[in-house]
């Protein structure tokens, strides 16, 4: 057991959104750290800025180390459950339970993690945010003017709300935003999961304001 120092969360909510470098090197720290664990088939599925805790006396931000593993299972008929925290969780574990009062089987596979990471990355980048905004998430949709070119792109694959189609770990380790900033890795020559588009007015039902968002476009 490692002794840790403050999560993300009270980073974020103390001391503002991080630098695209910062930010960067602290998804691929979590990227690398995440590729190892699946590797040995263990899924944490309660990926939150709540459960990156800095290392104790640690010199940069991005030294983080993953935490609670109450939620992780190495088990595939555990990925039916309806678990984690309701604001983080991605689309198809909501799914499990809106599927499951209809009688409906309905199951996920380790992409959660990948939208665990992408939702940090979301949350690192713009500061930390309310519920309602993730619904938006979940819906498909995506703010416009997060962050740069590079890092929307590589955060709107994560969030991908096709489970099949989010990009992998893999790619997240090779994505050009990754490696411009840590200077490690073999940098992509395109970018071919780019979904960004001019931003365009949508209105969410349950709220009063247009919401400048990107769709996310699956492909």
């Amino acid at each position: 057991m490692e002794l840790c120092g403050p999560s993300l969360a009270e980073r974020l909510i103390q001391g503002g959104a991080l630098t695209e470098e910062e930010a960067a090197k602290t998804i691929k720290r979590l990227a690398e750290t995440l590729k190892w664990m699946h590797s040995r088939g263990v899924v944490h599925r309660d990926l939150k800025p709540e459960n990156i805790f800095e290392r104790l006396n640690a010199s940069a931000v991005d030294e983080v180390v993953i935490g609670d593993f109450g939620m992780a299972t190495d088990k595939q008929w555990d990925m039916q459950q309806y678990c984690g925290t309701a604001k983080y969780m991605a689309p198809e574990v909501v799914a499990v339970k809106s599927d499951g009062a209809r009688g409906l089987r309905a199951s996920y596979t380790a992409a959660v993690d990948v939208w665990g990471l992408g939702v940090i990355a979301y949350e690192l980048l713009s500061g930390y945010r309310s519920r309602v905004e993730f619904d938006f998430l979940r819906a498909g949709a995506f703010p416009s003017d997060l962050a740069s070119c590079e890092a929307e792109d590589l955060i709107q694959g994560m969030l991908d709300v096709e489970q099949s189609k989010r990009v992998t770990l893999d790619a997240v380790l090779t994505h050009p935003w990754i490696v411009k900033h840590c200077g490690s890795g073999e940098i992509l020559t395109a970018m071919p999961h780019r979904r960004r588009h001019c931003g365009v007015k949508r209105k969410f039902s349950g709220t009063g304001e247009n919401l400048i968002v990107k769709k996310i476009l699956a492909g």
